[in-house]
């Protein structure tokens, strides 16, 4: 009778186990006896109230909550919009650096990283430079500059082989200078005389900061811009020629002249650098491979760092070279 006669009042599955609960009770009740039929009938029928009433008072906090939640609905369906349109931006901008390609921007062609040379005053071109996207989804950018001397054979090998080195074979930027002087040195022993030789300079950059491992007097330089729009440029990279002390030093400790030619110190008369990756025919001039690096995060107002060989800041200073790059201001002097 109680079963039937509640279960058209009571539809929710919270109220479904109060009757099952009291039904249950109600079958222990008459099989343990104890008590008198009236007594057990008028105390199953007090628990049925009890459950009801509980029922009921949550039901009214449910009505009452259900009232409250379309009072806000208009609110809530705003956020609800408006998170989707974020989450929508944030997608696509995800999938353009996803995609690590050039992107159009108010009518320019801006970069993650890329590289460019051109020849100046001499007939040869010995300067060759690499730029690629280094680890899945494009996580950091590689940039390097090759400054040759004596021939391109150097110059050209190390820009081809750069990137093998640091993607597939995995190695780690403060060991490849002295990779690719094995590599072209192993080379030069086995199937030419080339006495060709190269500065070398890489950096890796992420979102966080960058490192930079060099030989030579090629240099980087890391480019920022200031509220009024001055860009400034900020020396990361201490040559390795005769004007820097310590390399100097070095030299003399080996006893190395440095005689002045063409219009310099040079070397043994012959090169203005101190360190380089081959070069077989200068090694007896003290000239070694061994590659300073230096990493640090990007502070307030960077917006990038440039690398460059010697004949670029012989006709243009870092500032300018910065403005060039991340302020299109294309004024290169003569």
């Amino acid at each position: 009778k109680y079963k039937h006669k509640n279960a058209r009042e009571v539809t929710s599955p919270r109220a479904s186990d109060a009757i099952k609960q009291t039904i249950q009770y109600a079958r222990r009740s008459f099989v343990t006896g104890g008590l008198d039929p009236t007594h057990r009938a008028r105390k199953i029928q007090n628990q049925m109230q009890s459950y009801k009433n509980r029922y009921m008072t949550t039901r009214t906090h449910a009505d009452a909550h259900a009232s409250t939640s379309r009072a806000f609905a208009p609110p809530a369906r705003y956020v609800i919009t408006r998170s989707a349109c974020v989450l929508a931006l944030a997608v696509a901008v995800a999938c353009l650096r996803a995609f690590d390609g050039d992107v159009v921007v108010g009518g320019a062609r801006t970069f993650e990283a890329s590289c460019g040379v051109a020849r100046g005053r001499r007939a040869a071109q010995e300067d060759t430079c690499a730029a690629f996207a280094r680890g899945r989804g494009a996580a950091s950018n590689v940039v390097a500059i090759f400054d040759g001397h004596d021939g391109a054979g150097a110059s050209a090998m190390c820009a081809r082989d750069v990137e093998t080195l640091m993607t597939r074979d995995g190695v780690e930027l403060e060991g490849v200078v002295g990779a690719l002087d094995d590599a072209f040195m192993t080379r030069v022993a086995r199937d030419s005389d080339d006495s060709s030789g190269t500065t070398a300079i890489i950096v890796l950059s992420d979102r966080d900061g960058f490192s930079v491992s060099w030989v030579g007097d090629s240099a980087a330089y890391a480019c920022s811009v200031d509220s009024a729009g001055t860009t400034r440029a900020e020396a990361v990279t201490q040559e390795h020629a005769l004007s820097n002390i310590h390399e100097r030093r070095r030299l003399d400790g080996l006893g190395v002249e440095v005689k002045h030619s063409r219009g310099a110190l040079r070397v043994g008369g012959e090169l203005l650098v101190t360190r380089a990756i081959g070069g077989r025919a200068h090694k007896h001039l003290g000239i070694v491979a061994e590659a300073q690096a230096r990493s640090r995060k990007w502070k307030r107002g960077e917006v990038g760092v440039v690398l460059v060989s010697d004949g670029t800041i012989e006709r243009m200073s870092a500032d300018a070279v910065c403005a060039f790059v991340f302020a299109e201001r294309r004024e290169c002097g003569d």
